[in-house]
């Protein structure tokens, strides 16, 4: 373990570099130490298999049960922040039990992105000189406690601790707190978001909407072999870890290398109760399930978002609304009264020209009645995605290729401030 921690996913940090040799032995020191959390990336990340994916593939009903034990991963340990930082073994003296000294060792930059609860900067490792991104969560949202507000940071680290083996999700480099604020070290996707991608350079071909949709669906195949709800799947949360001119252009040219897309945002997450369906509503809204509306719903949620995702990268809007513009005007209740009982409208444009596999597996994504929506494993091994790239998993086989609260809660992304694009947790 300390090995691991000791080196990251971007690749043995600690050791290289010159000029900073004793800021380097305190750093490795501070890692291998007992009081530092357990959540730095595996080494070698790029390298890995997808080890849930596979698991999901071979036998989701089994790793349901294992996971699904009504218990989670933060409930068994009594569900507040203060008995956690105690269960993790740190000593460090913050509150969630996180190392206090995040100037030691960064420099904060530029600001490259903000939200109603959270700012995003560039940081500089001091020690190496390595770019990475610093999500800067306050340890008081609003309204809401203090208490409740660390909880839910807590959730989130563990959510994206126990992630780390998915290639599909961004690194997780190291964590800090001080007596306000959280800092959520991670690392650097330069390539931009998938919302910005489609804002600037329009609709995928079907082609290019299988290669991302594809890469999310590793993701949410991970969420649910480990027995979690993403709950907030949709393009701003997905992004691109090269920077490059035109993403839709280099998937077609076969110069992406994998893993090039990356989840970020895993703070309206949940662990799933075998014995119970979730009530809360939670997400963005124009991408939430209709039974998320009717406030009974399950894992098959997040595929239902997808399909909404699906539908968007190929039409540059959602299918209840005309226009972007025209469902950012509406209000959460119409929002909820369109996606629960209007059609979803695929006899136009993109979806007259989209191949019979590709109109198989939009049809299942968005089939209302979530027994009948098809399952993350499932849709893995469509046989679109060999017919549109000339790949696909089959049941047993790790995904690894190189080829290309609306409740009166407060909203937990960074990301889009237009209320039925601002999710809620």
């Amino acid at each position: 373990m300390a090995s691991a921690l000791g080196q990251g996913c971007l690749g043995g940090k600690a050791a290289r570099g010159s000029g900073h040799s004793s800021l380097q032995q305190t750093r490795v020191q501070r890692q291998q130490s007992t009081y530092y959390p357990p959540y730095r990336c595996p080494q070698q990340k790029a390298r890995r298999q997808p080890t849930l994916v596979s698991q999901a593939l071979a036998a989701p009903s089994a790793i349901a049960e294992q996971t699904n034990d009504g218990l989670g991963l933060w409930e068994a340990a009594g569900g507040t922040a203060a008995t956690h930082a105690s269960s993790w073994g740190l000593n460090s003296g913050g509150e969630l039990g996180l190392p206090l000294d995040f100037t030691t060792y960064y420099q904060l930059g530029r600001q490259i992105g903000a939200g109603a609860y959270g700012t995003v900067y560039e940081a500089i490792e001091k020690a190496t000189g390595d770019r990475l991104a610093v999500k800067v969560l306050p340890k008081q949202r609003g309204k809401l406690s203090r208490e409740k507000t660390l909880t839910k940071i807590q959730q989130e680290l563990e959510v994206l601790a126990a992630l780390q083996d998915c290639q599909q999700v961004v690194c997780l480099e190291d964590i800090f707190e001080d007596s306000q604020w959280v800092y959520i070290v991670q690392e650097l996707c330069e390539g931009g978001d998938l919302a910005q991608a489609l804002a600037t350079h329009g609709a995928c071909t079907e082609s290019q909407a299988a290669a991302v949709i594809y890469e999310v669906l590793k993701v949410i195949a991970t969420c649910h072999a480990e027995g979690l709800l993403h709950g907030d799947i949709k393009p701003a949360n997905f992004m691109m870890r090269p920077s490059m001119s035109n993403p839709w252009k280099a998937i077609d040219g076969g110069r992406l290398r994998n893993p090039w897309l990356m989840a970020i945002d895993f703070g309206c997450s949940q662990p799933v109760h075998k014995a119970r369906a979730f009530m809360r509503r939670t997400g963005t809204p124009v991408y939430m399930a209709p039974e998320v509306f009717q406030r009974q719903y399950g894992m098959s949620a997040d595929l239902w978002s997808l399909g909404m995702m699906f539908y968007e990268l190929l039409a540059c809007r959602l299918p209840f609304w005309d226009s972007m513009d025209d469902c950012k005007s509406k209000t959460i209740d119409e929002v909820g009264k369109s996606v629960v009982t209007d059609d979803v409208p695929m006899d136009y444009g993109p979806f007259e020209a989209l191949s019979k596999q590709g109109m198989d597996l939009l049809h299942g994504l968005t089939q209302r009645d979530p027994s009948k929506r098809i399952t993350a494993a499932a849709a893995l091994e469509h046989p679109w995605f060999r017919e549109q790239l000339g790949y696909a998993c089959k049941p047993g086989q790790a995904c690894s290729n190189n080829i290309v609260a609306l409740d009166k809660t407060p909203a937990c992304s960074i990301f889009g401030p237009e209320l039925a694009f601002e999710a809620a947790c």
